[in-house]
């Protein structure tokens, strides 16, 4: 999850970048949902040097004052750190490479210049921009709060966040990757009377919350799991909104262990986590994370 990192003032100066060749159109960007029709306000066309269409490469983000480093965002948010935006849209590619269109509206007429971002679930935030030639900064809130940024800064506390683009040259179009094959569940071995007591406890989905996301996990009687982390609020909320994991699960002298098969966030494909049930009944289960030895909750649901 996003590092929320220093309160400080980014400035940029457009001397320091080289100029990109110009980006065509994107032909295979998708449309905006229509559940985002209605951010889009009635502004004039943008003249041809206030345009933002084009390929833009991140190359900093700075949320609550702190920075967040690029390599957490290639690996968790955006593939490549590149936003193509096309008139009312900009897509990304997720790190699971799919494709992740945002309706983006700007108005170029406003002081500051202003931008709304919003998903298909009409997720997003309200900001303000500069561009400065090849150069873009955008200040965007992200949580649900009304008010928008009024300054191209990220401060401690504030709940912004301040990105940095350069304009660079669309990359050429990649193949499409073979799927990877899933690794087979091995039958799960015998288990004692309580162990299968606490293995049908813990059929069902159950979840906990944090000030930053909402996680729910589901074990299934066939020996498989799903996890699904929805954002509240900061950069992920913004370009990301949620994460899902899948895989197989086994459980075995009080130890529940989730082998990841496929993953939104490439860091956890194929990665094996254990926790150690210290307590369970119908509407709570308690363990501890083997790896970090953290203690959690977690609420039946359903």
């Amino acid at each position: 999850m996003t590092r929320r990192l220093a309160a400080t003032t980014v400035a940029v100066a457009a001397a320091g970048l080289v100029l990109a060749a110009a980006v065509r159109p994107t032909p295979t960007t998708a449309q905006p949902p229509a559940t985002t029709a209605a951010l889009q306000p009635s502004v004039a066309a943008a003249k041809p040097g206030e345009s933002l269409d084009g390929t833009w490469e991140l190359v900093s983000v700075i949320e609550d004052g702190k920075a967040v480093p690029l390599d957490i965002v290639k690996g968790t948010m955006i593939k490549d750190a590149r936003v193509v935006i096309s008139g009312p849209t900009a897509a990304l590619v997720r790190p699971d490479g799919k494709l992740r269109t945002l309706a983006f509206v700007t108005d170029p007429k406003a002081s500051p210049k202003t931008v709304d971002i919003a998903g298909d679930m009409r997720i997003g935030g309200k900001g303000i921009y500069m561009r400065d030639g090849d150069v873009l900064m955008m200040c965007v809130r992200g949580s649900d709060a009304e008010a928008r940024p009024t300054v191209l800064t990220s401060l401690s506390g504030s709940d912004t966040f301040l990105m940095t683009f350069r304009r660079v040259a669309a990359p050429p179009p990649q193949p499409p990757q073979p799927p990877q094959p899933q690794p087979v569940a091995r039958p799960a071995a015998p288990v004692v009377p309580a162990e299968d007591s606490v293995r049908k406890m813990l059929v069902g989905t159950w979840g906990h919350q944090t000030d930053e996301q909402v996680v729910k996990i589901t074990f299934n009687a066939d020996g498989s799991f799903a996890v699904v982390k929805t954002y509240k609020k900061g950069f992920k909320k913004v370009f990301d909104h949620e994460d899902r994991l899948s895989g197989v699960w086994r459980l075995k002298d009080g130890e529940v262990t989730l082998s990841v098969t496929a993953s939104t966030i490439r860091e956890d494909q194929g990665q094996v986590y254990a926790y150690r049930i210290t307590s369970i009944n119908d509407t709570d289960v308690i363990y501890v994370d083997q790896m970090s030895g953290q203690r959690r909750m977690e609420w039946k649901l359903r």
